[in-house]
């Protein structure tokens, strides 16, 4: 996603209502800096310490495992009493030994490899053929069959877990990584008909659909922490991985416009005047506050809530209903974990990924993978909840 496409970061046509509330109640991190791709981010985020020094240097080819003798932050917290849960994108490791399960989580729902059905040499994989409509997931070592969009899933499956862990009155970390708005670009048709209606290729529509549809699962989100009487004492912390992909964001259109909005203005890439690629950006473009390609280097946004958001976006849509709890049906087992979600499951938004659409994916021997960050710590009495 990077930093430029919400509301409150100056992009002039976005609507993230939610996102743009949370940004003016929060603490803003805004100068520090994460990985130019997701794997190095992610070790960083889990360990505090450096990529280098987690073994990952690259996203793919083995290169992405995260060095067995890495203590992870879930590991650090169940010594204070924390259950942990990861729902989304693990992308540190998709054999066995690297499994989340195996680094201290709890609870696991995740997807293989860093996209969904990708598939790359050695045993970056996600389940073969798999879509980011009724995917297949491994649950808690079990694969099994679900219904609905990704993105709305991943934050279902994490709010049900999250007030299951509120009856118990017990601390949690909760960390909810959307493979979106990764590659390939696909979002629910009711985010992308706007985009369409205004001109913007399949591919951008479906970009920026899946950033409003995050900010939408982020507003269902904050409003379940304020419900279930968690806000007071949850840290909640949305970021991005790495910067905005010039593949789905319209780099390859260079200055020439994305869409016309409803009043015929052109609606112009914006990257909140970030370069963008290898290069220097051109001098127009520089002024324009346009990037002109596509790896750039982001700086994300860290926000700590403590009470419910009472404002709206600059730019503001009508609030999505929430999405119905997923109808999952069980696959071949992989062990004897439970393979089913809690039936009160409720929603969940984090952040996202960048990078592009991998390669079909293989059969592989073991499934595993995060989309999008979303981390919800949850304490109980004197302690802090967090949700990242």
């Amino acid at each position: 996603q990077g930093y430029g496409p919400v509301g409150k970061h100056g992009h002039p046509w976005i609507k993230t209502p939610n996102l743009d509330a949370l940004y003016d109640q929060s603490t803003r991190l805004t100068r520090f800096l994460v990985s130019p791709t997701c794997s190095p981010t992610r070790s960083s985020l889990m360990t505090g310490r450096h990529p280098l020094k987690n073994g990952i240097t690259h996203t793919i080819l083995e290169r992405e495992r995260m060095a067995l003798k890495a203590t992870t932050l879930p590991q650090t917290l169940k010594k204070g009493g924390y259950t942990s849960g990861i729902f989304g994108k693990w992308h540190l490791g998709d054999e066995e030994a690297h499994q989340p399960h195996k680094r201290g989580f709890d609870e696991v729902f995740i997807h293989g490899a860093g996209g969904i059905g990708q598939g790359y040499k050695c045993s970056c994989a996600d389940v073969p053929g798999n879509k980011y409509f009724d995917p297949v997931v491994r649950h808690n070592g079990s694969f099994v069959k679900t219904k609905g969009y990704c993105t709305n899933l991943f934050f279902t499956a994490a709010m049900g877990w999250i007030k299951e862990q509120k009856e118990t009155k017990e601390p949690f970390f909760a960390y909810i990584t959307t493979n979106a708005p990764h590659g390939p670009f696909i979002a629910p048709p009711s985010n992308t008909k706007r985009f369409t209606d205004l001109g913007f290729t399949p591919k951008t529509a479906g970009f920026y659909g899946m950033i409003e549809n995050i900010d939408e699962n982020m507003g269902h989100l904050i409003k379940k922490l304020a419900e279930w009487d968690l806000e007071e004492n949850t840290v909640l912390i949305f970021m991005s991985d790495n910067g905005m992909t010039g593949a789905g964001a319209g780099a390859s259109r260079a200055n020439k416009p994305l869409g016309k909005s409803k009043d015929g203005k052109p609606m112009m890439m914006f990257n909140a005047g970030q370069r963008a690629s290898r290069a220097l950006p051109t001098k127009a473009a520089c002024a324009s506050r346009f990037s002109c390609a596509g790896k750039a280097p982001f700086l994300p946004t860290v926000t700590f809530q403590t009470s419910p958001p009472t404002s709206t976006s600059s730019q503001p849509s009508p609030p999505s209903p929430e999405p119905p709890v997923p109808k999952i049906k069980s696959k071949a087992a992989t062990s004897s974990r439970s393979s089913a979600i809690p039936s009160q499951h409720g929603l969940t938004v984090t952040s996202s990924p960048r990078r592009h659409a991998g390669k079909q994916a293989r059969s592989p021997t073991t499934t595993s993978g995060p989309v999008s960050q979303s981390v919800t710590i949850n304490t109980a009495s004197s302690k802090t909840n967090s949700t990242t």
